[in-house]
């Protein structure tokens, strides 16, 4: 009862919205939830939280809640321990976009694997958007592997200035994303 009648006073509001009240967060299982995962490059002062990253959760569209790792105009690299060698058939990154707050999808992702954590091979790249108009809100990035893995480097390209057309054009793009998904 109190829960409903706070969403309501909140949606009374004039900047209360439907979509920024918080839900139950549903788990995604997957081979990597709980895995080890380690920040290659350097992460944002602000977003240091990568656990959340392989915890099963997708995050809300609110970039500050404490479920996103984010990162301003530079790329993100991970390593992740899967524990055993696994067979990996598709490999998912969520993310949000919200274009009037400056944050983008990702250009790219670069994918390897490794059976011993020291040789890497197989590299696949998968694509982002092309175009980046106002589809703001939780979206995924995925692409179909075939590799028997232990360990997973994952690249995560930001496309680095804010794109041409976009309210924000010239300045530093940030990305988001929370939950990466190895199936």
């Amino acid at each position: 009862e109190v829960v409903k009648e706070l969403s309501d006073q909140y949606l009374n509001w004039e900047h209360g919205a439907q979509s920024e009240i918080p839900k139950k967060i549903k788990t995604v299982n997957h081979l990597a939830k709980g895995a080890k995962i380690e920040a290659v490059t350097s992460l944002h002062k602000k977003y240091q939280n990568i656990e959340v990253l392989l915890d099963g959760k997708r995050g809300i569209p609110n970039y500050s809640s404490g479920q996103w790792i984010g990162q301003e105009a530079k790329d993100l690299e991970f390593l992740i321990d899967l524990g055993a060698v696994k067979s990996i058939s598709e490999i998912k990154v969520g993310y949000l976009q919200s274009v009037g707050n400056w944050i983008f999808g990702p250009r790219a992702l670069e994918l390897s694997f490794s059976t011993d954590g020291k040789k890497y091979g197989n590299k696949e790249v998968i694509s982002g958007a092309k175009s980046w108009n106002q589809n703001n809100g939780l979206q995924m990035l995925k692409g179909e592997v075939k590799a028997d893995s232990r360990f997973v480097k994952i690249t995560i390209n930001n496309i680095g200035k804010c794109p041409e057309g976009s309210s924000c054009e010239g300045g530093l793009a940030y990305f988001f994303i929370d939950e990466i998904i190895v199936q």
